[in-house]
């Protein structure tokens, strides 16, 4: 498991989850 993409991917996630919040 690439622990880079990973936390990339939560990242992105938190950054969506801010835009519709």
């Amino acid at each position: 498991v690439n622990g880079g993409a990973t936390q990339g991917t939560i990242q992105a996630v938190i950054n969506v989850t801010y835009t519709y919040a």
